[in-house]
């Protein structure tokens, strides 16, 4: 199962990926190389805490590829002498996709933190077993994507699990309304992904077994 830690790593080894991208596209920028080398010196952890400080309200605005949300975020003391906006608006569609899909991946791995700080242990190790053996199935052919259920995979999991620390996990995440939103987010991308094409697994297990 992941640990808070492996996924730290993930979202700090995405953070540098997008930023190593813009030093190529931007060359000539000086600006660029040096935060590049400023945020290597972060803890991961550390780095998580200021993405959410500094840009966590942004998140799933930026995960729908909201150019206000970029614009917004250029204005930001912290980042202003990068002109991000105006960076990413005069550059080419595959620049902006590349660092759109990279902006997407980090923003996830932020909703997953979410979701850590508020679902106990033992479920989250349960999700990772289902997640694993369904993906083995998918592999080996013995299951067919098209038939995959999300709701009658959540209720193999809950199944193991008494009606005592499901209700416990589920106040909690009623109390925070950044952890709903997150999970029905993320059930939505889910149930969207099942409809159209499987579920996509590869992302998941990504998510949770770095």
């Amino acid at each position: 199962m992941a640990t808070k830690e492996s996924l730290n790593q993930a979202f700090f080894d995405m953070c540098v990926q997008l930023l190593e991208a813009s030093v190529a596209a931007w060359p000539e920028d000086a600006l660029l190389p040096l935060a590049l080398s400023q945020f290597r010196l972060l803890n991961p952890s550390r780095a998580l805490e200021l993405f959410e400080t500094y840009f966590g309200s942004y998140a799933s605005r930026l995960a729908q590829k909201d150019l206000n949300a970029i614009e917004e975020i250029s204005k930001l003391e912290v980042v202003g002498p990068l002109n991000i906006y105006e960076k990413f608006t005069s550059s080419n569609a595959n620049t902006q996709g590349t660092l759109w899909a990279y902006l997407g991946h980090i923003c996830k791995f932020s909703s997953m933190d979410k979701l850590y700080k508020h679902i106990p242990g033992n479920i989250l190790a349960s999700v990772t077993e289902a997640a694993e053996s369904l993906k083995l199935q998918l592999d080996n052919g013995s299951v067919d994507p098209s038939n995959v259920n999300p709701f009658d995979l959540g209720k193999q999991v809950m199944a193991k699990f008494s009606t005592t620390e499901v209700e416990t996990m589920m106040n909690d995440l009623m109390k925070n309304q950044d952890a709903m939103n997150v999970m029905m987010s993320q059930l939505s991308t889910m149930m969207q992904d099942s409809n159209n094409s499987g579920l996509d697994l590869s992302s998941i297990m990504k998510l949770m077994n770095q």
